[in-house]
């Protein structure tokens, strides 16, 4: 019945009520875009406001003093053993510090970028309820921790979202997946630990499901993402 109906209406009548619906579609889509707009827009400002009365640690100073006075040779190959920590926050830092911009414009200007960053992927790309989007830019740790203070724990929690925003796909798009453990490595030496973990239950799922010599070898771009990690996550160590 249905379909007989539809054959007696014109084709030019249907894509007009088709291009009518999309409309309807697109302005009842449009508060929630403005409310995650604002979101990030007010957060953004949260931020700065407070970063205008923060008085940088002198953990977060020592790391504009690595990134400013170490040579490329010990900001690579040095420092990281000594300070525990790979050496990518200061690779960042480096960029303004060596390009003579003021110290807490640079600082905290890296910082902001890293924290917006992470702000956008909860808002905007993340799979978490409405009232997580809201709320959580706003606790304590993703606005202060994350937000003012200029460490890499933004760019880590960052990385910790594109995780779980790959794993779904992880073994039709692996190199996504892989992309975002080794953003997670780079991070912190803490990354490596979560990362690691990640990767153990990766390869576990694979080894249950296809056994061995089809679960490592079947799938090549697998393969190589598994040894591009394990590359750069012992190169982080």
């Amino acid at each position: 019945m249905s379909s007989a109906v539809e054959g007696s209406i014109p084709i030019s009548r249907r894509s007009a009520d088709a291009r009518r619906t999309h409309r309807i579609r697109k302005w009842l889509a449009v508060p929630k875009n403005l409310l995650h707009v604002g979101v990030l827009t007010a957060y953004t400002a949260v931020v700065i406001t407070v970063m205008c009365f923060h008085e940088p640690w002198f953990d977060e100073a020592q790391a504009w003093l690595i990134a400013r006075d170490c040579s490329w040779h010990d900001l690579l190959l040095v420092r990281p053993h000594y300070e525990g920590h790979p050496p990518f926050w200061w690779l960042l830092l480096a960029i303004p510090a060596r390009l003579g911009v003021p110290y807490e414009w640079g600082l905290k200007g890296v910082q902001l970028i890293t924290a917006v960053f992470l702000v956008w992927l909860l808002v905007f790309r993340s799979g978490l309820p409405e009232v997580l989007r809201i709320i959580l830019p706003f606790t304590y740790f993703v606005c202060y921790q994350d937000g003012v203070t200029s460490r890499p724990y933004a760019l880590m929690m960052a990385a910790m979202v594109l995780t779980g925003m790959s794993w779904r796909n992880r073994d039709d798009h692996p190199w996504r997946l892989i992309g975002s453990l080794i953003l997670l490595c780079l991070c912190s030496a803490y990354g490596v630990a979560l990362a690691g973990g990640v990767a153990l239950a990766w390869l576990w799922r694979v080894l249950r499901s296809r056994g061995v010599r089809d679960g490592v070898l079947g799938q090549k771009p697998r393969l190589a993402g598994w040894c591009c990690w394990q590359s750069v996550s012992g190169l982080s160590l």
